[in-house]
């Protein structure tokens, strides 16, 4: 206000001890929101000529309690001489500019003749021009292309087209479908741009190469083979360089035929590796049946996947900082699938099981047969328990009780 008046020369008082230290540069500002404050104070005292600020008792000063108290009030009631100002935004916050790149696109020559007839000069790429924007429809301000088997198609730059693969792929409900896969999905949804198809290979591609591989060990270690029994879960995982044919043949015979005997069948699910003739052709000599299904399929591979994941969290967390060690973690994180008998567990249940029979036995009276009693017989006991299948009663009798053989023990 007092530059506003064009005073130079500018006395200031306040209460506030704190306020006044800090602009006198007696104490120093610690809080992030002080510290702007001061910067813009002290940027508006530097045009003065003079400029002091001192601190007085709150007893002498009223009138600018009263004016801090009205400017937070609710009530409209302020009288005429009272003039104030409404600040919408802080006075430390910071505007925010984003800058746009705006670079030119695939679509601005077709926006422009859609909109403004504007052709090139060149005679044959204004025909080709003309031609091409048969195909394209503008709709409110929108760049759509026509197709024949689907609705129109909202054009998209390259870089929002990434972001569309990337969500289909790796978003929300994402199947982490194959590159031919996720370009049908993305005209599905309604997106086109000319190198939809080839993003789209790009991009699983690089999703492959940035999920399948391990860090590359000091021997050169990087990729890992996890097959499992369909019926008994058996497990088994090593450490390969490569995943060539001649790889998956000696593992095969390592690991598998050597020790289990050859299997009817085996599922893979990455057919670029081994969907190979070489391979192939082994599995047929010795009468293996090679079966290939897609990554993203739970009921070919869940198990490999469930197992898989199970492996990889388990090493990650007992390496730490050593990632570049797991080929040799790898056989432990294997064998943490192995079964194993707690005897302390069973023994403590077995105990348990006697201590809650002993508590259910204390409620329970106990009754002696004489003879002369009636009782009902087992059908069970004299093996007559399947005697009219489903229908056969669980108890016959009644049967009178005629002599005690010994204790527990009666002939009816």
């Amino acid at each position: 206000m007092s530059k506003a008046a064009g005073a130079k020369e500018i006395l200031a008082l306040s209460d506030s001890q704190l306020i006044v230290s800090q602009v006198n540069g007696e104490y120093e500002a610690k809080d992030d929101a002080m510290i702007k404050y001061l910067e813009i104070a002290r940027q508006e005292i530097q045009p003065l000529t003079s400029f002091e600020v001192r601190r007085i008792p709150r007893a002498e000063n009223n009138k600018e309690d009263a004016l801090s108290k009205l400017a937070s009030s609710a009530s409209c009631d302020t009288p005429r001489h009272v003039f104030w100002e409404v600040k919408q935004s802080k006075s430390i916050d910071v505007i925010k500019i984003v800058v746009l790149d705006r670079t030119t696109t695939w679509m601005d020559d077709i926006v422009n003749f859609k909109k403004n007839g504007v052709l090139p000069e060149d005679p044959k790429q204004a025909k080709r021009l003309q031609k091409k924007c048969s195909w394209f429809e503008m709709w409110n301000g929108t760049l759509y292309k026509k197709a024949f088997s689907w609705p129109l198609l909202r054009c998209v730059t390259p870089k929002k087209g990434h972001e569309v693969l990337e969500d289909l792929h790796q978003g929300l409900c994402s199947s982490h479908i194959g590159g031919r896969a996720l370009a049908e999905k993305a005209l599905r949804a309604g997106y086109y741009w000319p190198t939809l198809k080839e993003d789209a290979l790009d991009l699983v591609k690089d999703a492959t190469n940035a999920n399948g591989l391990y860090t590359t060990t000091p021997s050169g270690v990087r990729y890992e083979i996890v097959p499992v029994d369909y019926f008994t879960k058996w497990v088994e995982a090593e450490a390969l360089k490569n995943t060539k044919a001649h790889d998956v043949r000696a593992f095969n015979l390592k690991n598998i035929i050597t020790r289990f005997g050859v299997p009817q069948s085996i599922v893979f699910d990455n057919v670029p590796q081994f969907k190979t003739p070489k391979l192939e052709d082994w599995l047929a000599d010795h009468g293996i049946t090679a079966c290939f299904a897609s990554v993203g399929r739970p009921q070919a591979n869940g198990q490999v996947e469930a197992f898989n994941k199970i492996i990889s969290e388990g090493m990650k967390k007992k390496l730490d900082e050593d990632k570049g060690l797991w080929a040799d973690e790898l056989p432990n994180a294997a064998l943490d699938f192995l079964p194993e008998t707690r005897g302390i567990g069973a023994l403590r249940h077995q105990l348990y099981k006697l201590r809650m029979a002993r508590e259910y036995n204390k409620k329970v009276s106990r009754r002696i047969l004489k003879v002369g009693d009636f009782v009902l017989r087992k059908m069970e006991a004299v093996g007559r328990a399947n005697e009219q299948g489903k229908l056969t009663p669980t108890w016959e009798g009644p049967y009178e009780i005629y002599e005690e053989v010994r204790d527990v023990t009666y002939r009816i």
